[in-house]
């Protein structure tokens, strides 16, 4: 790789729970991200490919796996040559879970953290 295009990595998980069902998604998405070094700022965007899989108290079958994808943009503030912060990113988070509906889940996510460098 260089010094403005990378690989990410981001798996995460959800659990949840209402009066009838309980369940959990745990998303797993890779891609790359372009980089744009200016300072110590550093905007970027990524767009990650994956799936979901989910529980049976989300689905009726049990765990499933399922596609997910993600386009996002965000900056991240430099404090060392291995450590930033992150204090802002926001992302299109497309999940195709079926629902009995559309099959399709438009979700925005917003995240703040801390960015640790490898290599």
């Amino acid at each position: 790789m260089n010094i403005w295009l990378g690989v990410l990595g981001d798996v995460s998980g959800v659990w949840a729970t209402n009066s009838i069902n309980q369940g959990a998604a745990i998303p797993y998405l890779f891609g790359p991200r372009v980089n744009v070094r200016h300072g110590l700022l550093t905007p970027f965007v990524q767009v990650l490919l994956g799936g979901v899989v989910t529980s049976s108290g989300i689905e009726q079958t049990g765990w499933q796996n399922h596609f997910a994808m993600t386009a996002a943009g965000g900056i991240d503030v430099k404090l060392s040559k291995r450590f930033s912060i992150g204090p802002v990113q926001a992302e299109y988070f497309l999940t195709k879970i079926p629902d009995g509906l559309n099959n399709r889940q438009n979700n925005l996510r917003f995240s703040a953290g801390i960015v640790f460098r490898f290599g």
